[in-house]
């Protein structure tokens, strides 16, 4: 019984570290697969940008400085993340419109934090940079479960 316990707990533990391809989990899925640019004269700078919808029960809350990107050997990759088409002056928002009650304003014009009702869906643009010798990003996790990149 010790065992099956012991084994049972080091496969979620091992499924929850990351690593191999990544698949989608939780309540956000992308519409479709999210466009994913390079600098011809930046080659190491990556944008990827998508809508995401949420398919949960329950609204999406969420600010995008929790969002964290992971390479295929589950290490994390730095980037950045907005809930928006494009990266805009903090003063300009590209998302009008009617605000959530739930969340501030100023944030959510600027992309930084999101409350997304079931059903809905939303731009989602990501920024990272492959240092020298490391892997780029094949997820993004957002606590509750993860976005595939390819």
């Amino acid at each position: 019984m010790r065992a099956a316990a012991a084994l049972a707990v080091g496969c979620l533990l091992a499924a929850g570290c990351g690593g191999g391809e990544a698949e989608e989990s939780g309540d956000l899925r992308w519409v479709s697969a999210p466009s994913v640019y390079a600098s011809e004269s930046l080659p190491d700078e990556h944008v990827a940008s998508g809508r995401v919808r949420n398919e949960g029960l329950e609204p999406f809350k969420a600010e995008s400085k929790e969002l964290r990107l992971f390479d295929e050997d589950g290490r994390r990759v730095e980037g950045t993340m907005i809930f928006s088409r494009g990266y805009s002056h903090p003063l300009r928002s590209q998302r009008r419109g009617d605000l959530p009650e739930s969340v501030d304003g100023e944030d959510f014009l600027r992309g930084t934090q999101v409350a997304l009702a079931p059903g809905k869906e939303l731009p989602l643009t990501v920024a990272w940079r492959v240092r020298k010798g490391g892997k780029p990003p094949v997820r993004v996790d957002y606590g509750s479960g993860s976005l595939p990149l390819r």
